[in-house]
Parts: structure tokens; C-alpha cells; sequence
């Protein structure tokens, strides 16, 4: 005699409970992987390139100093020694004149002998670059004192983020109009930042003219009269960037101005002074830099390091899994 026995359904457990799913875990553990490597991909040379840019809506203001500093007093006309200067830069960003890959940022310099009430020089600058290399671009309105004829070049008031190499940059000047080498020159901690320290020296260049100066100023001799004479200045600009973020955290300013008559008869010394960062400034910018540095490690090195490395990992067990299945259906 026979039993006949009802056929086991596919896909159901020998108990008789819900459906297992087959062959879904090799796809599924193949599919995430290629994902993540989509996603490291994309982190790093998509999503990176667009976050860390220079921001439209940026607000900041730097302090430097300058002790012991000379400057001929116009006011009183007399020379001052042993002043105390301090340079006031205000940056702001101008979100309406943003325009895709153009960020445009304006720039107030005021330098002031607060002590003794003076204003020694306002200096006003607008300028656009593009927001990921910090190229300057001639557009936007782009001036330096209200000159709309400058051609702006070289890095302005933006280092790249992330991406501040060991050579030499061209940086705009917005005394001389024009932009002059930046030299490397090594590596030094300022507040606990290892920062890539950048010398820029810019030998004496005419930055005005004044039109009618007394020759006794100059030193001209014979009777008293005006002549014209041209404002030169000569500067060693040291810049100390972070190269993780591109975070300018420490600035020396070193200036001579002089003035000299037009036919080459008569000079004389109207500024000579040094202007450092404020410790508070440079704990401004150092914060900043701390804040910024982790984000460009995340879109740059961590984040696509952890996807690469895991989708890897997933494609592995995927692959090993498909080939376990294999195995077995050969072996039954």
C-alpha cells in the first residue's frame, strides 16, 4: 500500500510557517555596496566642491595693531612717534550680487590713532572671485577706492578651503592695485594651529599723488611754495593660513610711505609702522578654523574613506554569498 503525500509547497519552512526569502541577500548586500562606492564618489568630487566654497552671506571683522608706530599728523601737521595704530577690517558679503560659481564680498579698512582721535587712512574695496579657488575676477562692480578701472587678480580676501598648498600664490594688493607673489615660507603654530606662513614683499610703487605739497615738507630749500609729489609705499605682507581650511589666522603688515616730489627733488617719511593681529582677533580666526577643518575632513577624506571602505566590505559578502549559493546548487 501507498501513501500518498500532499507535495511541499516552495518557498515554506517544514513547519509549515511563512515564505523565506531566497536569493535576496546576495543582491541586497551587492546593491548597498555599490551605493556607498557611488556615494564616496560623490562626496568627494561632487558634494565637497559645493560646500566648502566661500560663503555669499560672510560677516567678519579683523583687528591689527601697530605700537611705536611714526605717522606725519596732516591735521596738525607734525609728525607723530610712538603712536599706537590700530586697522579695523570689516568684510561683508553681498548675497544679491551672487551669481553661481561668483561670490562678491566688500571690504572697509580703517586705520585710526584712537588715542589721539585721528583717522590716518580709510581705505574701501569691493571684489569678486570665484567662491571655490578664490581667484579674483574683474566684474560686479569691482573697485578699490571707488577706481572701477582696476583688474583685479591673484587671491584676494579668500584662501581656497582645503586646498592651500606649500609654493607660491599671487595676492592682490588693494594699496598697489595689483597683485604680487606670496612666497612660502614654512610652517609655524599660532595658537595651537599649524598654519603655512606666506611673505609677500612689495617694493616701493606710487599709490597717489598729492598736488600741492610745501616744499619746506619735503625739504626742498629756497623760498616756501606747493609742488606736486607722489605718494609711494613699500610693505611686507606676512600671512599665516591654516592649510586644513583655508583660514587666514595671524596677518603682519610692515609699511614705509614716502613722499617724493615729482621732479625728483625732496622726499619725505610720512608712515613707518608694523601691524600685527590682535591675540583676540587671531582666537576669532583660530576658532574658526577648528570649526572648519572637521567638515573638510568629513566631505573630503573621512567621509569617503568610511563609504569606500564599507561598500568594499559589502561587495565582498556579496560576492561571498553568491558563491556559497553556487557552490550548493553544484553540490546538489
Amino acid at each position: 500500500m501507498t501513501i500518498d503525500q500532499a507535495p511541499r509547497t516552495a518557498g515554506k519552512s517544514p513547519s509549515g510557517g511563512e515564505p523565506r526569502p531566497r536569493g535576496l541577500l546576495a543582491p541586497i548586500l551587492l546593491g548597498l555596496g555599490v551605493f556607498l562606492l557611488t556615494l564616496a564618489l560623490a562626496l568627494r568630487f561632487f558634494v565637497a566642491d559645493r560646500v566648502l566654497v566661500a560663503p555669499a552671506n560672510l560677516y567678519q571683522k579683523v583687528t591689527l595693531q601697530a605700537t611705536g608706530a611714526s605717522y606725519f599728523d596732516r591735521a596738525t601737521v607734525q609728525d607723530r612717534t610712538g603712536a599706537t595704530l590700530t586697522l579695523t577690517s570689516t568684510v561683508r558679503g553681498d548675497v544679491k550680487a551672487a551669481d553661481g560659481d561668483t561670490v562678491v564680498w566688500d571690504a572697509f579698512l580703517v586705520l585710526e590713532d584712537i588715542p589721539n582721535g585721528n583717522e590716518v587712512n580709510i581705505t574701501q574695496q569691493r571684489l569678486a572671485f570665484d567662491r571655490k579657488s578664490g581667484e579674483l575676477k574683474a566684474c560686479c562692480g569691482t573697485h578699490v577706492a571707488n577706481d572701477t578701472s582696476i583688474k583685479p587678480s591673484g587671491l584676494g580676501l579668500f584662501w581656497p578651503v582645503g586646498a592651500v598648498e606649500q609654493k607660491t600664490y599671487q595676492v592682490f594688493d588693494p594699496y598697489t592695485k595689483r597683485a604680487w607673489p606670496a612666497e612660502y615660507e614654512g610652517t609655524e603654530t599660532i595658537q595651537g594651529v599649524k598654519a603655512y606662513k606666506f611673505v609677500q614683499s612689495i617694493p616701493d610703487s606710487v599709490i597717489g599723488t598729492e598736488p600741492e605739497v610745501p616744499t619746506t615738507l619735503l625739504g626742498i630749500a629756497g623760498p616756501n611754495r606747493t609742488v606736486p609729489a607722489d605718494r609711494y609705499q613699500r610693505a611686507t605682507v606676512t600671512y599665516w593660513v591654516d592649510p586644513r581650511s583655508g583660514v587666514s589666522v595671524h596677518r603682519e603688515q610692515q609699511i614705509v610711505q614716502t613722499l617724493r616730489g615729482k621732479d625728483g627733488n625732496g622726499t619725505k617719511v610720512i608712515a613707518d609702522f608694523t601691524l600685527k593681529m590682535t591675540p583676540q582677533s587671531q582666537k576669532t580666526m583660530v576658532d574658526k578654523a577648528n570649526d572648519t577643518a572637521p567638515k573638510v575632513s568629513l566631505f573630503r577624506v573621512t567621509g569617503p574613506l568610511a563609504a569606500l571602505f564599507l561598500g568594499l566590505v559589502l561587495l565582498g559578502a556579496g560576492a561571498a554569498v553568491m558563491m556559497r549559493r553556487r557552490g550548493t546548487r553544484h553540490a546538489a
